[in-house]
């Protein structure tokens, strides 16, 4: 009788969580895809801060499109099917492999974030040098590379401890020196873009009006950017705050080896994040919310402006 009920729980256990998943996939998917639409057709998008926001929604959705599927077919319709886990240790592998260097690079994607608005608030008059598209191409590929050669490791004997048969978890496949340093990293990270959103706000609040003024005796234009530069940053730092709460309690669940159904949840509100973002964008950004009626009417590519509304527009301009 005891058994009957543990396996009825295991199966509502199975499917209560694809029905989740399946929801977190299909909302990463057409917010992200959304996004990416919205910078590509939008060229008044086409900005070295927009790279880094459709960078970010290109990582999400590999996330949605790759890793939480293949997710679901290890953890969740294998083990059900099967009634076993996991047999292949490298289709474990691979797809940790996948969540591991997803949410690297999405973390490291936030400090990119991070770096070019801390440019934009304390450093103005050098952005156009120092945040010139090339060198914000340089940042990314430098945090891929980063990103997938820290977590190729877990390929190699020794930095991964699963087991053919085990349920195919962050504690069953990662080795735990391998486990804290990953950790060690992304806190590091987390850590330091921190300390520059903390510069960027303090600047921000003290100094904003000063600055305003100084660039307003050199050029006009750039006082009135540097201005809207404020609206854009309100808007990061609260993706940043959500991101920091969600990836928070994943990390404290996995410190304090939580397993079942809890830590399963945990792992859905982190994988959650990654379609968030898109909404906050829209709600707390007026230019996004325009560029997304603009991108909505399936029209050829168009620039918008504040002034005089949506003009066609044949050149890309990013």
């Amino acid at each position: 009788m005891n058994s009957t009920l543990e396996q009825e729980m295991a199966t509502n256990h199975v499917y209560m969580f694809l029905v989740i998943y399946t929801f977190i996939i299909i909302f990463i998917i057409t917010g992200k895809s959304l996004v990416l639409w919205m910078v590509y057709k939008v060229l008044s998008l086409h900005t070295v801060t927009n790279m880094f926001t459709a960078h970010l929604s290109m990582i999400d959705l590999i996330t949605g499109v790759l890793a939480l599927p293949l997710s679901m077919i290890t953890n969740l319709i294998l083990p059900h099917m099967n009634d076993i886990h996991v047999q292949s240790k490298y289709l474990c592998l691979v797809q940790k492999f996948l969540i591991l260097s997803c949410n690297g690079i999405s973390v490291l994607g936030l400090l990119g974030i991070a770096i070019e608005r801390y440019i934009a608030i304390i450093h103005p008059l050098r952005y156009s040098t120092m945040m010139a598209a090339k060198n914000a191409k340089i940042i990314l590929v430098t945090f891929w590379t980063y990103a997938i050669s820290l977590n190729l490791l877990l390929f190699i004997d020794g930095f991964n401890d699963y087991e053919p048969g085990q349920r195919c978890t962050m504690k069953s496949t990662l080795n735990p020196i391998y486990s804290t340093f990953y950790k060690l990293n992304i806190l590091a990270v987390v850590i330091l873009t921190i300390i520059m959103y903390s510069r960027i706000s303090w600047v921000s609040i003290k100094h904003r009006r000063a600055i305003i003024s100084q660039l307003a005796s050199i050029d006009n234009a750039r006082a009135v950017a540097y201005a809207k530069e404020h609206s854009a940053l309100r808007t990061t730092t609260l993706v940043y705050i959500i991101f920091v709460i969600m990836y928070g309690q994943a990390m404290i669940m996995l410190t304090l080896n939580v397993n079942g159904v809890i830590m399963s949840i945990s792992e859905a509100i982190l994988q959650l994040n990654s379609g968030v973002n898109p909404w906050i964008y829209v709600l707390y950004h007026r230019r996004y919310r325009r560029a997304m009626r603009i991108a909505l009417n399936m029209k050829p590519k168009v620039t918008d402006s504040p002034d005089t509304g949506v003009t066609s527009h044949p050149e890309n301009a990013m």
